[in-house]
């Protein structure tokens, strides 16, 4: 909880890492958030509790050394935190606002029946079917092993500052205190042979869905029995072995793409997060992932859909930074972007016909193959974190809305995209803007500075009788702008040409974009004088 609470510039980094990366909660961390450890309702004490006032509350239930739950223990929690009028103002009981985190040291759900079914009442969980793995929008099953030790390595340790010291040390004793003998000896690898043996004591289901579950259920079990046993900690690593067999190959082919990257694959999901190790302080802490590769979806006889994404955190300011410097490289390469939960995200989208595990293994290696040859992530992650301050020009920097700044980037890019090789387009140094070669000389295409409040592309290098050719064609437009003279301290009036798109309340985002990119089409073939 300590870790959790803890915020830079407005922004609670490890909760978010935490619930956003690992579990998958979508939740907002806007406002204010409240950290309390046995919080106390009547002669009950709920282990960990994080809530921001009427907005949400988690329910975090810690049972690390095995202990069992009270009868319908979880039940009461949820019933006293969604009535507590301090968390709630109105005290109706905000059920849909509650959420759990069952935490125990190797992931097994609650056996407890009442609150089973009083998750399952207030929606935490799905209906529970029996012999299968609990599930729901709000509810996740962490454990130490799969969820908190990756999440301190991968995570928490690498985004300390250097000058944090204390903390950095800290961090550093209990991950190795986790991963030591007496807890998960996580360095004991198992051998060829013991994973052999093991496979020879129990026999799987050919449906990998199926054998994941046995598999899973058995470490469960195992984990139960004698909880500091070297030995026991041993078999636990070697029924992890056999679990991640399916995703052999595909791991391999990732490990060959993801050099600097640490992969964590347990029963439930395989993670894939990318953390360059020189990333130190720089600008706009990045980290690559894939997700999510659950067993269920890799093993979907429906088409579906794999996201890679490359996350920007830091503050507004250090995630604008970044968008202006690489945005339109990474739109360039099939990258979308979206501002949530106070990260910026560029996600890589991978339709498949099938999930990756039903497909042959020769296809399963081309297709990743062509996937990492496409989207690049060492290449682009070694260039993100070497130059993380960019090269676009100093005009470009003065657009602060990063939403907007993506909007222009993704303009640029599909223009980019639909006239390279027939109008001989090129990327403008510092990867701002297009380049075209006209008869009279090169024009400039880049984002219009002084008016972010509509999508205009300035066109820089034209002749008088370019600007009066698109203006006649209503391609692009001339209009007077204020800029700063720094020498008088005073600020002179003079004239842009360029490519506007006329906006009313109805028009979309989308439609603005389509109407920049005909509308920039259409002048470079006036430019061109094609038709």
């Amino acid at each position: 909880m300590q870790l959790l609470r803890f915020c830079e510039q407005g922004h609670y980094v490890f909760l978010e890492s935490l619930l956003h990366n690992r579990f998958g909660f979508e939740l907002a961390l806007t406002d204010t958030v409240h950290f309390e450890c046995e919080k106390a309702y009547d002669s009950d004490r709920l282990d960990g509790l994080i809530y921001s006032v009427n907005q949400f509350a988690i329910i975090i239930e810690n049972k690390v050394n095995g202990a069992k739950l009270g009868t319908n223990q979880l039940g009461k929690y949820i019933d006293a935190v969604s009535s507590d009028k301090d968390i709630f103002a109105d005290g109706t009981g905000s059920l849909d606002k509650v959420w759990v985190v069952y935490l125990t040291r190797d992931g097994n759900d609650p056996e407890d029946q009442p609150s089973i079914q009083a998750m399952a009442a207030a929606g935490i969980i799905d209906a529970p079917v029996t012999g299968e793995f609990i599930a729901g929008p709000r509810y996740v099953s962490a454990s130490y092993r799969e969820h908190i030790l990756p999440w301190l390595e991968q995570d928490v340790y690498p985004m300390i500052r250097n000058n944090c010291q204390e903390m950095s040390a800290g961090v550093m004793q209990y991950i190795c205190y986790l991963k030591g003998a007496n807890f998960f000896d996580m360095n004991d690898t198992p051998l060829n042979d013991e994973v052999t043996w093991l496979k020879s004591q129990v026999t799987l289901p050919d449906d990998p869905v199926k054998s994941n579950k046995m598999l899973h259920q058995f470490y469960v079990d195992c984990a139960r029995e004698c909880p500091n046993d070297p030995a026991k900690n041993r078999l636990l690593n070697v029924i992890s072995a056999v679990a991640q067999e399916p995703m052999q190959l595909a791991m391999q082919v990732t490990r060959s793409h993801f050099a600097m990257c640490q992969i964590w694959q347990h029963f439930t999901y395989n993670y894939i997060n990318m953390r360059p190790t020189e990333q130190n302080d720089a600008q706009g802490r990045i980290y690559f992932s894939w997700y999510p590769l659950g067993m269920n979806r890799l093993t979907s006889a429906d088409p579906i859909q794999y996201t890679f994404a490359i996350n920007v955190l830091g503050s507004d300011q250090e995630r604008c930074v970044f968008a202006k410097s690489h945005g339109l490289m990474l739109h360039l390469m099939g990258y979308t972007q979206e501002t949530k939960n106070n990260k910026l995200v560029y996600r890589y989208q991978v339709p498949m016909r099938k999930g990756l595990l039903l497909l042959p293994l020769d296809e399963q290696q081309q297709l990743l193959q062509d996937t990492y040859n496409r989207i690049v992530p060492c290449t682009v992650m070694k260039r993100l974190v070497s130059s993380l301050a960019g090269d676009c020009t100093q005009q470009y920097l003065n657009i602060n809305d990063t939403e907007k700044v993506g909007m222009y980037q993704q303009a640029l890019a599909d223009i980019y995209a639909a006239g390279r090789e027939e109008f001989g387009l090129r990327l403008a140094p510092g990867h701002d803007g297009l380049l075209l070669d006209t008869a009279t000389g090169e024009v400039l295409m880049t984002p219009a500075t002084e008016n972010v409040g509509r999508m205009v592309i300035e066109l820089s290098g034209l002749t008088d009788e370019q600007r009066q050719k698109l203006t006649e064609q209503s391609l692009a437009q001339e209009w007077f702008i204020d800029l700063p003279d720094y020498r008088t301290n005073t600020r002179i009036r003079t004239t842009v040409f360029g490519i506007e798109v006329p906006l009313n309340i109805r028009t979309t985002l989308q439609q603005t974009l389509n109407s920049t990119v005909e509308r920039g089409i259409g002048a470079i073939k006036s430019l061109l004088g094609k038709r």
